[in-house]
């Protein structure tokens, strides 16, 4: 049974080698492509193929336990829109898939800006009164830069008649009225005030951001961002179903982000404990925590009576100092504890 539970636990995971013999976990249909892409984003944007076990492989070939995967690159980095299709399935996990999105909206970004700005000297020659861009209305917009407005114009997530409506209301002394978007558009546009500090979005600063109660996602773990209409960024962990989910959906949501190595924040944990079910259990794991000095929010017990075993839920408090797997570590060194899981 020990060995089933064993077993069960890897079912949606695949583990391979690096070159250098470095073992890293994936979902299961991940592609060498996620794989260069976990190893650094310039090595996903140069990739051009793929050895596997020292065979050349299609970059949409599912990886398999194993495994031990050599990314070929090209000189310079010239991702494929190509890979960003669903039914080609060049990528699986979503980090992947947001870095090649971001690779293209910059990559946009010059055309974008010149495209807006014709739109706005389009606008200012056919309208009565002289219009401008002042540091209040780009601050009101959520910009901070004329460039950057541009490009939104451009691209299309941002009406003209928005920035006229903002122009007019700072001139007349009014407060910017509330905007009125297309879902494209909430999607560049979003209250960036209490933002967390925690997070550092890519070429975006200052945006609303919210940790994921799904998959309670902390430093350390591989993150991404998902876009939400006039909520800010939700952030999950890369691996959570949720997020697979709507990435499938709404693919143009995702939003590389990074942890902010400077940011000094506690996070909730939740953690799934089976141990057996002794008198002293409880007692240690409390000890344990209280000696590592780890704050408890939650501790909830139940018995399976069937299997004779504890199974406790615990939510801790983790800070920056502390190393997750170190806390998993030495909870799961206790005496009568056989395994701990996140939840």
């Amino acid at each position: 049974q020990e060995q089933e539970a064993y077993t069960h636990i890897f079912d949606d995971r695949v583990y391979v080698f690096t070159p250098n013999g470095d073992v890293l976990d994936f979902p299961k249909g991940a592609t060498p492509l996620d794989f260069a892409y976990s190893i650094h984003t310039d090595i996903g944007h140069r990739c051009r193929g793929a050895k596997v076990n020292d065979v050349i492989v299609p970059l949409n070939y599912q990886l398999q336990m194993g495994d031990k995967v050599v990314v070929l690159t090209a000189k310079e980095p010239h991702p494929s829109r190509d890979w960003l299709s669903v039914q080609k399935a060049y990528l699986v996990t979503p980090r992947a898939k947001a870095k090649v999105h971001h690779w293209f909206r910059v990559q946009d970004y010059d055309m974008n800006k010149v495209a807006g700005a014709e739109l706005f000297d389009k606008e200012c020659k056919r309208g009565k009164e002289k219009l401008h861009l002042t540091a209040t209305v780009l601050e009101q917009l959520h910009f901070q830069n004329k460039d950057d407005l541009f490009a939104v114009l451009g691209r299309g997530d941002m009406s003209i008649n928005t920035v006229i409506n903002a122009i007019l209301a700072e001139r007349h002394g009014e407060e910017a009225p509330q905007i009125q978007s297309s879902p494209a558009e909430k999607k560049r546009v979003i209250k960036q005030t209490n933002a967390n500090p925690g997070i550092e979005i890519s070429g975006i600063s200052n945006l609303l951001t919210h940790l994921s109660r799904c998959c309670r996602p902390v430093p350390g773990d591989s993150i991404m961002g998902y876009v939400t209409l006039g909520h800010g960024v939700s952030i999950h962990r890369s691996d959570c179903v949720n997020v697979i989910d709507k990435t499938t959906l709404n693919p143009d949501r995702l939003i590389e982000v990074n942890w902010d190595s400077n940011a000094q924040l506690q996070y909730s944990v939740d953690f799934t404990i089976s141990a057996h079910n002794t008198p002293e259990v409880l007692s240690h794991l409390t000890a344990a925590l209280a000696t590592d000095k780890i704050p408890v929010q939650t501790l909830a017990s139940q018995v399976d009576k069937k299997k004779d075993l504890l199974i406790i839920n615990l939510t801790v408090e983790i800070a920056p100092t502390s190393s997750l797997s170190k806390v998993m570590s030495r909870i799961g060194q206790l005496a009568d504890v056989i395994e701990i899981k996140r939840k």
